[in-house]
C-alpha cells in the first residue's frame, strides 16, 4: 500500500469517528458504563418499541454512550499512523468499537417513521467495520 493510500484511508477512519463521536455529542457526552468492547449492552429496554422520539433518542443515546471512552481514547491517542502496527491496533479497535454500536443499534425497535433512517445508521456503522477491516489488512502489506 502506497503512502499517499494509506494517508487516505486514516483520514476515512479519521472522518468516521468524527461522525461517531458527533452522535454522542448529541447524546450529552460520555456514559457511566465506562469502556466497553463487548457489543453487548445488556439493556432489556432495547427491545421493546420505541414510543416515540423522545424514547427512541434515550435507547440510541443508552446504546452509544457506552462507546464514549473507547472513542475518546481513539480520538485523543497519539498513535503514530505512520507506524502500521499502531495504526493498525487503533483499526482493530475501531471495528470492534464500530461492530459493537451495530449490534447494541440493531436491537433497538424505532418508530416506524424513522425505521428507513435508523437501519441506515446502523448499514453505515457495518459499513465502518468492513473498511476499519480492510484498512487492517492493508496494512499488513509493505509500502509501495
Amino acid at each position: 500500500m502506497s503512502l499517499g493510500k494509506r494517508a487516505s484511508a486514516v483520514g476515512i477512519v479519521s472522518a468516521m469517528l468524527l461522525v461517531v463521536a458527533a452522535i454522542g455529542i448529541g447524546c450529552g457526552g460520555g456514559g457511566s458504563n465506562g469502556s466497553s468492547n463487548s457489543g453487548d449492552s445488556g439493556q432489556t429496554n432495547s427491545a421493546k418499541q420505541a414510543s416515540g422520539p423522545d424514547e427512541y433518542a434515550a435507547q440510541v443515546c443508552d446504546a452509544l454512550s457506552k462507546y464514549a471512552n473507547d472513542m475518546n481514547d481513539l480520538l485523543g491517542s497519539n498513535t503514530a499512523m505512520d507506524d502500521p502496527a499502531q495504526a493498525q491496533e487503533a483499526s482493530a479497535k475501531m471495528s470492534t468499537m464500530f461492530s459493537g454500536m451495530a449490534n447494541d443499534l440493531d436491537k433497538i425497535n424505532p418508530p416506524s417513521d424513522i425505521a428507513d433512517i435508523h437501519n441506515g445508521l446502523v448499514s453505515a456503522l457495518r459499513s465502518m467495520v468492513d473498511l476499519s477491516d480492510q484498512m487492517n489488512k492493508a496494512l499488513d502489506k509493505p509500502l509501495d
